[in-house]
């Protein structure tokens, strides 16, 4: 399976989801044959989650057919996008509030932006940490 750009899909990746406004990462590349008929899928898929950190056992819960993969807005992070990220949890680790599992998100409506940690509790996703993305302009 390859994103939008041609470059291949592979588990583990970071990817940009949700029209690109949330981190998450691949979880299975479900590519046909067996896989398919045991997901249910009749075209390739890629499962991805939104919790991390990344938990290779854990559920994916999230699929997309390649086909949908540029009109959703998935690709990967950049090597820019991924040192930025990485910055940005370890900031968020060292916060008294810090949490996992989480969610993230990247905030481009703020200046600087801001990545945005989030836990589920209580039913609903709660910020616990924003921090400045060190790009300083919108979507890396």
């Amino acid at each position: 399976m390859r994103y939008p750009d041609g470059s291949m899909v592979s588990r583990g990746d970071h990817i940009w989801w949700n029209e690109g406004s949330c981190v998450g990462f691949v979880h299975e590349v479900v590519e046909g044959g067996e896989d398919d008929k045991k997901w249910g899928f009749d075209e390739p898929h890629l499962l991805l989650s939104g919790y991390h950190p990344s938990d290779p056992g854990g559920p994916g819960y999230v699929a997309y057919a390649e086909t949908d993969l540029e009109r959703e807005g998935i690709s990967r992070l950049t090597d820019r996008e991924e040192a930025d990220y990485r910055l940005a949890l370890d900031s968020a680790r060292r916060l008294s509030g810090y949490s996992e599992p989480f969610q993230l998100r990247y905030d481009s409506f703020v200046r600087p932006p801001e990545w945005v940690f989030e836990k589920f509790e209580e039913g609903k996703f709660r910020k616990f940490a924003r921090v400045k993305s060190e790009s300083g302009s919108g979507r890396l």
